[in-house]
């Protein structure tokens, strides 16, 4: 018994030579650096930065419209580097709630800033009782730190 011990205590130990580390490098950075490149996006710097932040960032409880009736918002609305975005939204209020889940496309005019752009989202399918199927939101986008957003329906 000891000695298969030893053995595999010894075979543990061959494989054990050296071991150089991999070069620090920053995943952070290199995933940032790809995260836009197939993007549909305008090519100067201040878009490119805003999408990267879009895409690593969703927007959360964000409501396209104040108009009356039942409440709709957007709990999560993530953007994706192949122009689409997928949300997760809420229609009603607390009981009287029901989730649902909405998709479409996403363009966006040259970004103001690295933080401010006018984006325009087209719905193409939602699950969401009595909401259309199609419809288009076009909206200005203030991205106030990593991820939280400010949003102006136009």
């Amino acid at each position: 018994m000891h000695r298969m011990f030893a053995v595999v205590a010894l075979l543990g130990l061959v494989g054990c030579g050296d071991k150089k580390e991999a070069p620090a490098s920053s995943g952070d950075e290199a995933a940032r650096a790809t995260s836009t490149s197939g993007v549909d996006a305008p090519k100067d710097k201040n878009s490119q930065e805003f999408v990267r932040n879009l895409i690593d960032h969703p927007v959360h409880n964000f409501s396209p419209s104040d108009t009356s009736g039942l409440k709709f918002s957007y709990v999560t609305l993530t953007f994706a580097a192949d122009n689409t975005w997928t949300a997760l939204a809420r229609l009603g209020e607390g009981d009287d709630s029901m989730d649902c889940k909405e998709t479409g496309t996403w363009t966006m005019d040259p970004a103001e800033s690295a933080t401010v752009a006018t984006m325009e989202w087209k719905l193409t399918k939602s699950t969401c009782a009595g909401r259309p199927q199609a419809n288009i939101i076009r909206a200005k986008v203030n991205q106030t730190s990593a991820a939280d957003y400010n949003i102006q329906v136009r």
